[in-house]
């Protein structure tokens, strides 16, 4: 098992109780380090908050970047981040570094001197032994264990 995996499963384990049997309950609020981060976010970018507290373990931010529009994705279960950008040309591009956009540069910069993670792509299609609420399978991806049980679809 990879390092980032091991650090996600501890994680999961602190704020979910078990793999198995996790108590959502556990989840209803945003971690005060998730919170500051999204105000720390909202100062320096206009950001639609579109977290749905029924499907999401996150704030699920969009924003208008200089040259792009994003979802940030700030996990309540550890510090972790996911970043799309939402592209008409090449749809959900996953973003782990900073680029061309000096806004999402800005935005980057918070997240990781905030002491964030920003997830690749192939750690969140990664999956782990997690047994989702309303699932049988014993195996779900990161990004639904840490965000959002929404189908992501990635370009």
């Amino acid at each position: 098992m990879s390092i980032i995996i091991q650090d996600i499963t501890e994680q999961v384990l602190l704020k979910y109780g078990s793999l198995r049997e996790p108590n959502y309950f556990k989840l209803s609020a945003p971690s005060c380090d998730a919170s500051a981060l999204k105000e720390s976010i909202e100062h320096i970018a206009e950001a639609q908050d579109y977290s749905d507290v029924n499907d999401d373990v996150c704030y699920r931010l969009d924003i208008n970047g200089s040259i792009g529009c994003y979802e940030i994705f700030i996990s309540w279960v550890g510090n972790y981040v996911a970043i799309l950008e939402n592209s008409d040309k090449s749809g959900r591009q996953v973003i782990s570094g900073a680029g061309c956009d000096h806004l999402l540069n800005q935005i980057i910069e918070k997240i990781v001197s905030a002491g964030f993670v920003i997830l690749e792509k192939s750690v969140l299609l990664m999956n782990m032994d997690f047994t989702l609420i309303n699932s049988d399978d014993d195996f779900s991806p990161v990004y639904k264990v840490l965000f959002t049980d929404h189908d992501l679809r990635f370009s």
